[in-house]
């Protein structure tokens, strides 16, 4: 009988015990299996989404810090803007008035006329500027942009010069990578595509599987003939390990320079705002001088006027300095992964974040 086994045909009637073991230590069975791999590159994958998720999280306030710091620099603009044409208009109708009176030459109010006109619109692009940035932050705060918009009030950070001078842009960089929530994302996924790699690898090895039974140990070794499906896993698995590790350190690189960039960023602004600084407290002194010339009869209703645009433009140009060391310092704390927002973070403390230089 082909069901009875030489044991059993010289009379052993009893069934013998057996037992088939497979070897742990070679595929599918051990810690390299594509099921164990599988499982380890799904958890890392899964905690490298919510290292990126938190990275947008900090991008979008940061966006929304600059989008405000950008509104209250155009509201400041606007505002000096206004006021220089408003003494613009004053002017026109003081030099209307001697021209009516035959004290003025029409040419001087021709010439006053098109200085208004050029302040028209300048005024009408600034007002522009402004409420166009401000339905962008009714946005940034979850508003609809249509309504009421909202009014930028309060000051830009105080520069720090002190503080700056200690910015070291190489060890900011370095303590960068360690704290950038997309590093440690594309670090994840990076090790995910490791453990694929290595379950692929296991894919590749022989199976052996040992039976034991009281006739004997048979020793069964088996193997895919081409092996053309895990050839192409590993092949799968390889590219994708390589180009995570392509992308990593190209994010490590674009960190490094984005630090670099604000850090000068930062000096940068810091010095144009000293020599402006500087040039915006002397012309305040020229132009209260000149207002008072005026009133003496010493200097032209133009030439005071020539001193009130001038004033204004330095003005201008002031508060664009201070909207980019403002716009430089947020970036380099975005930089740095120097943002705490978490939701359970209060307005003030995340708002406070942006006033200051990093200390480490």
């Amino acid at each position: 009988d082909a069901n009875v086994n030489p044991a059993q045909s010289m009379g052993l009637t009893q069934t013998l015990p057996s037992l088939n073991l497979t070897i742990p230590l070679l595929r599918g069975y051990g810690a390299d299996s594509p099921i164990a791999t599988a499982e380890r590159a799904a958890r890392l994958g899964v905690e490298a989404s919510q290292h990126g998720r938190e990275y947008g999280t900090q991008r979008a306030v940061s966006s929304a810090v600059l989008v405000y710091w950008r509104c209250l620099a155009l509201r400041h603009q606007f505002e000096v803007a206004e006021n220089d044409h408003q003494e613009a208009q004053e002017f026109v109708q003081a030099i209307r008035g001697f021209v009516e009176q035959g004290q003025g030459e029409p040419l001087a109010l021709d010439r006053a006329s098109a200085g208004l006109a050029v302040q028209n619109v300048t005024l009408a692009r600034s007002r522009a500027a402004d409420e166009a940035c401000r339905r962008e932050l009714d946005v940034a705060m979850n508003g609809d942009g249509i309504g009421e918009l909202p009014l930028p009030v309060g000051d830009f950070p105080e520069i720090d010069e002190n503080a700056a001078t200690r910015l070291n842009g190489n060890l900011l960089a370095e303590n960068a990578l360690m704290r950038r929530e997309d590093i440690r994302a594309l670090s994840l996924q990076s090790a995910a595509h490791a453990e694929r790699v290595r379950g692929a690898k296991d894919g590749m090895q022989p199976e052996l599987n040992v039976l034991v039974d009281p006739r004997g140990v048979l020793l069964r070794l088996s193997q895919s003939l081409g092996r053309n499906t895990q050839q192409g896993q590993l092949s799968a698995a390889l590219a994708g390990e390589g180009e995570a590790r392509i992308n990593l350190r190209q994010l490590e690189n674009q960190v490094r320079l984005e630090v670099s960039e604000n850090v000068r960023g930062v000096h940068d602004a810091i010095s144009n705002w000293k020599a402006l600084n500087e040039s915006a407290a002397a012309m305040k002194i020229v132009a209260g001088d000149a207002e008072r010339r005026y009133d003496a009869g010493v200097l032209t209703r133009q030439e005071y006027r020539d001193v009130q645009g001038e004033y204004a433009l330095v003005q201008t140009q002031l508060v664009q300095t201070q909207f980019q060391y403002a716009s430089n310092l947020a970036a380099l704390h975005l930089a740095l992964g120097n943002v705490d927002a978490d939701e359970n973070v209060p307005v003030e403390v995340i708002t406070a974040q942006f006033r200051s230089l990093p200390q480490f």
